[in-house]
């Protein structure tokens, strides 16, 4: 049992049972994690995070450390101003793979979106067609079967919607 706590410069980690002798541990004092939900956990248990520099950072349960997985697109992160954006993290286990969702805040505008695809490393960028279709929060629906297991976004138009491989627009 772990609880991950993330400062605006540091990150820390109690395990254990806070009544049996759990145990507080400072994870790092350099990296700390963006203001909001700007974060999710994959099916391995692993964290992925949005960083107060910003760059995208994994925490592995078991190992020492927060990891940099965003290096091919840190110069892209540095100009999301965390104030004035939304930035939100799902994990999607359909394309296997991490979407950071960075959507202006007070209005409706261009962004630019961000995929990290697992199996390759690779990351990938993604624009709606739409401003009003940029997620402003995310969550993943985890039902019982396969195909129920979907990431849903919820955008200013509000409406909820999720992602098709099938679909044409």
């Amino acid at each position: 049992d772990l609880l991950f706590m993330g400062c605006d410069s540091a990150l820390w980690v109690f395990s254990g049972d806070p009544m049996d002798g759990g145990k507080l541990e400072q994870v790092s004092d350099q990296i700390g994690m963006a203001w909001g939900h700007a974060w999710c956990r994959g099916p391995d248990g692993t964290v992925y995070f949005m960083a107060n520099q910003p760059s995208i950072f994994t925490l592995v349960p078991g190992q020492r450390g927060p990891q940099r997985i965003s290096q091919q697109i840190d110069t892209l992160l540095r100009s999301i101003n965390t104030g004035t954006y939304t930035v939100r993290l799902a994990w999607d286990d359909q394309y296997q793979g991490l979407h950071v969702f960075v959507t202006l805040t007070a209005s409706a505008a261009a962004t630019t979106h961000y995929f990290w695809e697992q199996r390759s490393g690779s990351w990938w960028t993604d624009v709606f067609a739409t401003n009003a279709h940029n997620p402003l929060c995310c969550t993943v629906f985890d039902g019982n079967a396969a195909a129920d297991r979907v990431t849903l976004i919820g955008s200013s138009d509000g409406y909820v919607r999720s992602f098709l491989s099938t679909a044409t627009t």
